[in-house]
């Protein structure tokens, strides 16, 4: 990503464009983030910005979904991904295997990821690994 670093400038001007959308405000930096991204055109191929969290009960999915973000739980966006992308995602799962210490095997780094959380998209590399589809 070229530009995962925002102006704060930039972030700063859209607070006021998020705000109505948030139902927490402890959050609005990071809906303005992401409409700084897609209001600025740093990504002009993109038609919808996402924003991955576990705690969407703060943000007005609706609302944002309106100015072009589209609020998701982290399973659901890794699990998109991989559908769409999987020899991408799978070589980036087996890169970061290879930076750890522990849970080498993809098995037990995927029981990891299932663990947090992202159940759908962990048992879904485990059935592409099980097919020959992916090499994790």
């Amino acid at each position: 990503m070229p530009h995962a670093e925002l102006p704060l400038a930039a972030v700063h001007k859209q607070f006021h464009a998020v705000a109505a959308a948030m139902r927490s405000l402890k959050d609005m930096h990071v809906a303005a983030c992401a409409h700084a991204i897609f209001a600025g055109s740093y990504y002009p191929q993109v038609e919808v910005v996402s924003l991955v969290t576990n705690n969407i009960r703060d943000f007005g999915v609706r609302r944002l979904a309106a100015l072009g973000i589209k609020v998701m739980r982290p399973d659901a966006f890794l699990l998109d991904l991989f559908l769409r992308e999987a020899d991408g995602v799978a070589s980036a799962f087996a890169a970061l295997r290879a930076t750890l210490r522990s849970a080498r095997t993809p098995e037990r780094l995927l029981d990891r990821l299932s663990a947090d959380g992202q159940v759908r998209t962990a048992a879904a590399m485990l059935a592409a690994r099980r097919q020959g589809e992916a090499i994790l």
